[in-house]
């Protein structure tokens, strides 16, 4: 059995504080996620032993067209290698998604994709609309995740939620995400029970269960708590293969950014490990 932990977290455009803190989620971290990310300390060159796919010194080819940061799979782990998927970036917005497959010596272990829901020029809305570019990006997943073969974890910023009346678009895109074979992890029902999400606006008391990976910028209460962010997995891995789901959400977290980070760990079986994709 191999134990692999993966997580996804929004750097909110912050540099090398926040660098030095993603690599203390190591060692039970071995994969991060993140959008928004930018080069540590205005350079191109990650904290020694960080890898990350596509590599920082082609930052700038790679950002989102509306000049955020983009995308990008960070490796903690040594043991572990990436190699790209740039053949599924074929919808997707430049810098919105990034899919690596992750490797142990020659054995293949599963295929990780990293999110970010970009908001696009839409007519009527202000900002733009970040369903759109979800959309493409689940086009590019789609035929990888129908494939039925490789065992998928995708997270990311999708800057959708759907708690309570939630914009019925975003609703759609978490919907289409369950219809072509993912599994919300957060709500896969392991681990322990959570308790309700003060101030959610699901309405459902009691029988709550979400949980808060956004701060708003305000001082008080940071407003309204939505979930922006999320861990989903294939079937292959959720719910049979996955340990736990988490957030992350202790203030040495919140202070580097105002997203946590989610976190989950699998336990893949030798056969997960025995063929690479292309075999």
């Amino acid at each position: 059995m191999k134990k692999l932990g993966v997580a996804t977290w929004n750097l909110n455009a912050r540099n090398f504080e926040t660098w030095d803190r993603l690599t203390q989620l190591a060692p039970e971290v071995d994969i991060v996620l993140v959008q928004e990310a930018r080069p540590p300390l205005g350079s191109w060159t990650l904290p020694t032993g960080v890898i990350s796919s596509p590599p920082f010194d082609q930052y700038e080819a790679h950002r989102t067209p509306n000049n955020w940061f983009p995308s990008a799979v960070v490796l903690l782990n040594p043991a572990l290698r990436l190699e790209p998927r740039e053949d599924l970036n074929q919808a997707s917005h430049r810098g919105t998604l990034a899919v690596a497959d992750v490797y142990e010596g020659d054995s293949y272990l599963l295929t990780v994709a990293s999110a970010y829901g970009m908001f696009e020029p839409a007519e009527g809305f202000y900002g733009g609309a970040s369903e759109l570019s979800m959309k493409r990006i689940i086009d590019d997943l789609q035929a990888l995740v129908a494939e039925g073969r490789q065992p998928l974890v995708l997270g990311g910023d999708f800057n959708v939620w759907g708690q309570g009346d939630a914009y019925a678009p975003y609703r759609a895109v978490l919907d289409r995400l369950t219809s072509i074979g993912l599994v919300d992890c957060l709500y896969a029902g392991v681990g322990e029970p959570r308790v309700p999400l003060v101030g959610c606006p699901c309405g459902g008391g009691v029988e709550c269960n979400h949980v808060r990976t956004l701060r708003g910028n305000r001082k008080d209460d940071f407003g309204v708590p939505y979930q922006n962010d999320y861990l989903y997995a294939s079937r292959q891995l959720a719910p049979q293969r996955l340990l736990e789901c988490r957030v992350i959400d202790s203030d040495d977290v919140w202070q580097y950014s105002d997203h946590c980070v989610v976190f989950a760990s699998f336990e893949l079986e030798p056969q997960l490990a025995s063929a690479a994709p292309s075999s």
